[in-house]
């Protein structure tokens, strides 16, 4: 059989792959969309848009609990989460409407659904079928990492992958993770009415964000009641007619007890069974598919990009390098680098942690002397109006221009509010762009400004002229 030709031949139908077979479509490539079973990928149907609905629904519990302190009266009911979870998937297949494999075709795009392996450096196998392409581009992302711990398999334990098939509400729910993933679901769950325990690694929640960042979303968790233990799993065993699950910790005395058991310490690229060798594509089974700057594979007419590459397993930053992918894979006299950076990402927690840039310690280790500008939420009036005060905004600039190296928000709509300061950061805007910029009041935003505003207080320039500005507004008053 004589194989299909085609310009652009993309594996894996998630964020990158949906992205990539549209916009080469666009550009007028002949493209095949390729996939094991379903479009969407891991953030449609396991990640990002299941956890987000399932937050949603934890929030409502949550603000029904506080309504008092609105001036209001209200009762929550036990929750089903057969019901909250019936509301996940009908979100979950609201939004895939738009992705499926019908609406694709009729933009031109060919879909195949199957097994997917090379065969040659130029044709991909699926479903018996052989795909020849000039450029190949694989984004089949990542799956959950499971450790080695002994007892593991046999007491059974849920994923993101498995655990929006849930319909009882655990009675104590126990997180092996304190990653984003983790926390964010530890929270959930927590809303909805479960115990929930977390076995955190050493450095504890969240340890690639801000220590200031850590300690106030380690604060938050104490006062909702959500137990940390610093570690890791050492064994794991279910006992009991009441199906008890019950983990010992290294380095510690504790066992903890609980009936589910959640994983959510990491993530490993798909990388087995692609053919990768008959390609000629360099791969590490931990790390991903080896690229360069360009996104280009070890083979020059194969590129890869998102999860299965690194080095951010974020939705945004695999729909974003797929464009780049595209753009070197069609037009290689003009090719352009992947560029990443600033990364902004969130963990949506309630307050929301975002961050974009250095943290300070990253920023002082690098620069030296830097400023760190500060506003509270506490002293913003729409937080205030809404209920929502809880929370910071924190800026790390270089003293004498301003140069924004990082920003960290813990607060309402902190995702949202970090995009200005990572249009700043990009278009190399210093801080004083973010504080002569009119925001509407009442706006969550004026906190950003306001912790902008504050450069003028420490720039060292307003402090070498503040000496004679005060002597002369002295001798004035004489």
């Amino acid at each position: 059989m004589t194989a299909r030709p085609y310009d652009l031949v993309v594996v894996g139908g998630g964020s990158a792959g949906l992205t990539a077979a549209g916009l080469g479509a666009a550009l007028g490539a002949r493209v095949a969309l390729l996939d094991r079973e379903r479009l969407g990928g891991e953030c449609l149907w396991t990640g990002c848009v299941p956890s987000k609905a399932l937050i949603a629904a934890a929030g409502a519990a949550q603000q029904a609990r506080e309504l008092a302190a609105l001036g209001l009266s209200g009762r929550l009911d036990p929750v089903d989460l057969g019901q909250v979870m019936d509301r996940v998937q009908a979100v979950i297949h609201t939004i895939a409407q738009g992705e499926n494999a019908e609406t694709l075709r009729a933009r031109g795009i060919d879909v195949h659904f199957g097994d997917v392996r090379f065969t040659s450096p130029h044709i991909l196998a699926v479903t018996g079928q052989e795909l020849r392409g000039r450029a190949f581009l694989l984004c089949t992302g990542s799956s959950p990492a499971v450790p080695a711990i002994d007892g593991l398999a046999e007491s059974g334990y849920l994923t993101n992958e498995t655990i929006f098939g849930l319909r009882r509400l655990p009675e104590h729910l126990i997180v092996v993770g304190g990653g984003p993933i983790g926390v964010e679901l530890a929270q959930a769950f927590r809303r909805l009415g479960s115990a929930v325990t977390i076995v955190s690694g050493e450095r504890g929640l969240l340890p690639r964000e801000d220590d200031e960042v850590r300690r106030a979303v380690a604060d938050l968790f104490h006062r909702e009641g959500i137990a940390v233990h610093r570690g890791r799993l050492a064994q794991v065993a279910r006992t009991g007619d009441d199906a008890q699950v019950t983990c010992s910790i290294t380095g510690s005395d504790a066992v903890l007890r609980g009936d589910t058991l959640l994983l959510a310490v990491g993530r490993r690229p798909n990388v087995a069974g692609l053919g990768l060798e008959q390609a000629g594509v360099q791969y590490d089974v931990r790390r991903g598919i080896n690229v360069d700057t360009y996104l280009r594979t070890s083979t020059p007419h194969i590129f890869a990009c998102g999860d299965v590459t690194g080095p951010y397993q974020f939705t945004h930053a695999a729909g974003f390098q797929a464009a780049t992918a595209v753009r070197n894979a069609l037009f290689p006299w003009a090719k352009g680098k992947s560029r990443l950076d600033p990364m902004p990402w969130t963990t949506f927690t309630d307050p929301e942690v975002a961050r974009v840039g250095l943290t300070e310690a990253e920023a002082r280790h690098t620069h030296g002397h830097v400023l760190v500008l500060r506003s509270s939420f506490a002293h913003n009036d729409r937080a205030q109006t809404e209920g929502r005060a809880e929370g910071f905004v924190k800026l790390i600039v270089t003293p004498w221009r301003g140069r924004i190296l990082g920003a960290h928000i813990v607060g309402p709509q902190a995702g949202e509010l970090l995009q200005e300061v990572t249009l700043a950061m990009r278009t190399g805007q210093n801080v004083r762009a973010l504080s002569d910029t009119l925001h509407v009041y009442p706006t969550l935003s004026l906190a950003v400004q306001q912790a902008a505003l504050g450069f003028y207080k420490q720039w060292p320039l307003a402090r070498l002229a503040g000496a004679p500005l005060r002597a002369l507004a002295h001798r004035a008053r004489e």
